[in-house]
């Protein structure tokens, strides 16, 4: 990885979740991310176990074609009482 040599001129990143058939999902690159003050988001997120599996690795930003699967997704994280991030 790059370490600390990168300086980012953006707060936030957004991506697909895969780009020419390589996933940018992994949680150490989205934990490079939030160490070096980067917002990772993700776009296409059309299933709730990815929208569930990239919450629980720290992406910050969600964006679905599903806002059906997006609501029943916000209603399982009041269930099972997960604190929305700030």
């Amino acid at each position: 990885m790059l370490g600390h040599t990168f300086k980012s001129q953006a707060d936030t990143f957004q991506m697909p979740v895969e780009f020419k058939g390589i996933s940018l999902t992994s949680k150490r690159f989205i934990q490079w991310l939030n160490l070096n003050n980067i917002v990772p988001g993700y776009y296409g997120v059309n299933s709730i176990d990815l929208m569930a599996d990239l919450y629980h690795k720290g992406v910050h930003t969600l964006v679905t074609d599903r806002p059906d699967l997006a609501k029943q997704f916000k209603e399982t994280l009041k269930k099972v009482k997960y604190k929305p991030r700030s």
